[in-house]
């Protein structure tokens, strides 16, 4: 029978988790970027859901898109870029019409209306289903590759793994269960960069976007599509599909989150490691691992505060750009195997566009706050991006030249 496959790799433990980084070696050295008291972020007046994509909705098929987006001083949204999607061009044409028509109230700083450059969504795309169950095809293509990997007869993981990676998905549901899957071929194969990209893609479809959303009070903004009978209310069938929806989530997402961090913890992935433990600390299910995924926490703050420098690979691949999350106000680029062209650093209240020098350095101003920095580029180039700790207090963006 088809399972969660992500429960396999789950472990119950009691004490902090070890990690490749020195981070009970850590020695804070400054404090970290704070959001200043004198800027207030902006706040959504008008966040209509995307239309579903008629050729989809026909087909049955499920979806998401993630974008980056600026709100202008008038509260209006600009520079969107698309970060991932689930592969459908409809819904990425649709979940961009739709975020062109968000309004906010904009940010202000002083009292002044202001840029807000650091923002990210995920709109999902949904058929809301009474009975959810996947096709007969996938599920023998499932469990078969289930079985093979259990028997590890290798002649047929090959082979079934393959058709797998060529499976047209419709559902939410199908696409969870074939990208966990995956994720535990490529645990077996100790592929763990793999391994991780898969889990994420899984916890995509997997409904986590909207239930953290829906835990923190926050308005879940998305395309459903509902097969309604005549007389019925929209609005309370809705309801009673997504109570089914989200009944008995928080097991797998506990499992899924914490597998998904000690992946990102070995992978030396700070960033991504500080935003599962936010997720698994909005969970009740854990209460009793609550002071392990603190100090886990705590330990990684220490790290960033540390002179330690922090290197994340990068590849420029089908999206024609790379996006990171900074830590740190300082990072360079070094190992460049292609061309880097330029990035665009977008933090909350700042953004700025730069062409790339590989022996340069940016310091980032300690009053831009909340960076992530896309980096284009030519296709399939490689690069290496370090981050370190500078005290520099500049009003503008130092550029730093040995």
């Amino acid at each position: 029978m088809l399972k969660f496959i992500i429960f396999i790799t789950f472990i119950t433990f009691s004490l902090v988790f070890i990690s490749p980084l020195t981070l009970a070696d850590a020695t804070p050295n400054y404090e970290l970027v704070t959001k200043l008291s004198t800027i207030i972020d902006a706040k959504p007046i008008k966040r209509l859901p995307p239309k579903y994509p008629v050729n989809e909705a026909r087909s049955g098929r499920d979806g998401w898109v993630v974008m980056s987006y600026i709100v202008e001083p008038n509260g209006s949204t600009s520079n969107i870029l698309i970060e991932d999607s689930s592969g459908s061009r409809g819904f990425e044409k649709e979940a961009r019409r739709a975020l062109k028509k968000w309004t906010f109230l904009p940010a202000s700083e002083n009292g002044e209306a202001i840029q807000q450059c650091k923002n990210t969504v995920q709109l999902d795309f949904r058929m809301m289903r009474e009975n959810k169950s996947v096709t007969k095809k996938f599920y023998r293509l499932y469990n078969n590759l289930d079985e093979a990997l259990k028997l590890s007869n290798q002649e047929d993981i090959v082979n079934l793994h393959q058709k797998m990676i060529n499976f047209k998905l419709h559902t939410h549901l199908e696409s969870y269960y074939k990208f966990s899957i995956l994720a535990e071929y490529e645990k077996r194969k100790e592929n763990k960069a793999s391994q991780l990209n898969y889990l994420d893609k899984a916890l995509r479809f997997s409904g986590s976007y909207g239930y953290f959303k829906r835990l923190n009070n926050e308005e879940d903004v998305s395309a459903d599509g509902i097969k309604m009978k005549i007389g019925e209310n929209y609005e309370k069938l809705k309801a009673k599909l997504q109570s089914k929806t989200d009944k008995n989530k928080e097991q797998m997402f506990y499992a899924s989150y914490h597998n998904k961090l000690l992946l990102e913890l070995s992978l030396n992935k700070v960033s991504a490691a500080l935003d599962s433990i936010d997720h698994l600390l909005l969970l009740t299910i854990n209460k009793k691992q609550h002071p392990s995924y603190l100090k886990q926490k705590h330990l990684l703050e220490q790290f960033i505060q540390s002179d330690t420098p922090i290197s994340t690979s990068g590849n420029i691949g089908e999206k024609s750009f790379w996006q990171h999350n900074l830590l740190r106000n300082q990072f360079s680029f070094i190992d460049i195997k292609g061309a880097l062209t330029k990035i665009d650093l977008r933090c909350s209240n700042k953004r700025h566009v730069y062409t790339i020098n590989d022996k340069s350095t940016w310091t980032i101003p300690q009053v831009w706050q909340g960076c992530s920095v896309y980096v284009y580029g030519e296709d399939n180039s490689s690069f290496t991006l370090i981050e370190t700790n500078s005290t520099a207090k500049n009003n503008e963006l130092a550029l730093n030249k040995p």
